[in-house]
């Protein structure tokens, strides 16, 4: 029976990988570094292969030659192109890379080569073809971008990605303004009855957006999601309605005349009905609930959050580092402590964060950021994904790196990404 990669790495990790495993050759470790590598070492049997092949002499010297190569096209570029934008590729330059970029060389060279190997290796008899630098098609399709529609208490839709800045609408005493940086920001009246007029923001497949809600909260919206709210908070509670995925920045809130802050709440809508609820004072979370993946995820950042899920007494209280996994179909809350709680809200950075993701779950989120349509030639590959990459750049350059990755060849067909095997 033979063995099975577990794991791709993505280019985007390699830099930190790198820097250790030069310190390593060199006897330079401190303890906390060795850790780190130790940690990294043990997550995955291609991980341990990368290890083992680094420290081998031979494939130091040749990764030594594959890193002057580069500086020989990077001195190539710099003589077609102009001062300025060369000035792209100066981190590049022999007098400050050296001890860092040779190592990272290194690991660029094992990843790309001798990653594919390890993936292959069910295959060893077969010469391993050399992946496309664009996968086939002829035309690219750019990443997300800031599309919205609001549609306001009567039902009108407003598309903000046309609206001028300044007032969008009034809504009784709140009045919604798109400000200079594009958001949509809501100036409520806190005074007077309870409201029952509500507005949806809702983004797009290819689309993203930012919010700021009648309380000074802050909401940042992924690809197909959408978030209803009520155009000015007034009672004992603060609660909004979400499908897909947010980050949030909930400001504290006490009504006039009270001492008690306001909870803010978030209903979680799934194809199954109710997601269950988070309940929060004032704290940064992020919340992943799209109808296509099998479990509601809430990861805190700061502060303190109630996850309950529905119909259920029981909740959980999470702390700063903490993911609360639900699994809707069991109706159970499973808490786990992440050593990296920031990879959750990678996606506003402007990356896209991996940590031992299915390949289709990562399809999935490619399909949604990029508006394009997923169709598998053959069996899903089994592989798991790991590592960070750009979510900016457009969707043909994306998948070459993925091409690289593994034993898996894509094509662009109008918005569909045929996914077939090597």
């Amino acid at each position: 029976m033979h063995e099975k990669a577990d794991d791709i790495i993505l280019m985007e990790r390699v830099e930190e990988v790198a820097t250790l495993l030069h310190k390593f050759l060199k006897d330079e470790l401190s303890p906390e570094e060795k850790t780190r590598l130790d940690s990294w070492v043990n997550q995955s049997t291609l991980n341990r292969a990368i290890f083992q092949e680094v420290s081998d002499k031979d494939t130091m010297t040749a990764a030594v030659r594959e890193y002057y190569q580069l500086l020989q096209q990077i001195e190539e570029i710099r003589k077609r192109h102009s001062a300025e934008r060369a000035r792209v590729i100066d981190m590049f330059s022999k007098k400050t890379v050296w001890p860092r970029y040779v190592a990272a060389a290194s690991i660029i060279l094992l990843i790309t080569l001798g990653g594919y190997f390890y993936i292959n290796k069910e295959k060893p008899q077969q010469e391993a073809a050399t992946a496309s630098t664009t996968p086939s098609g002829n035309n690219d399709i750019p990443p997300a971008g800031n599309k919205a529609t609001l549609t306001l208490a009567n039902g009108s839709q407003i598309v903000l990605t046309d609206a001028d800045n300044g007032v969008v609408a009034h809504e009784g005493k709140t009045t919604i303004n798109k400000n200079q940086d594009g958001q949509l920001e809501y100036n409520a009246a806190f005074a007077g009855e309870p409201t029952l007029a509500y507005n949806t923001v809702t983004t797009p497949k290819g689309g993203k957006y930012q919010l700021i809600l009648p309380d000074g909260s802050k909401v940042w919206l992924n690809a197909a999601s959408s978030l209803r709210f009520p155009i000015a908070f007034t009672g004992e509670k603060r609660t909004v309605e979400l499908t897909g995925e947010a980050y949030f920045e909930i400001a504290p809130l006490t009504p006039k005349g009270e001492s008690k802050k306001m909870p803010f709440i978030v209903k979680i809508n799934t194809t199954t009905g109710d997601g269950g609820e988070v309940e929060v004072l004032g704290t940064h979370f992020n919340i992943n609930a799209y109808s296509d993946e099998k479990r509601v995820k809430t990861t805190l950042l700061e502060g303190s959050v109630k996850v309950t899920s529905s119909g259920s007494v029981k909740a959980k209280m999470l702390q700063p580092g903490q993911q609360a996994i639900l699994n809707t179909a069991l109706n159970d809350i499973n808490v786990i402590n992440k050593e990296n709680a920031e990879s959750a809200i990678s996606w506003i950075r402007g990356k896209f964060a991996f940590e031992s993701a299915s390949f289709n779950s990562m399809m999935q989120e490619l399909s949604r950021w990029y508006d394009v349509q997923v169709k598998y030639e053959g069996a899903v590959p089994g592989n798991t994904i790991t590592g960070e990459v750009d979510r900016t750049i457009p969707l043909t350059e994306l998948l070459s790196i993925l091409e690289k990755m593994g034993n898996t060849r894509f094509k662009i067909e109008g918005r569909t990404v045929k996914v077939m095997p090597e």
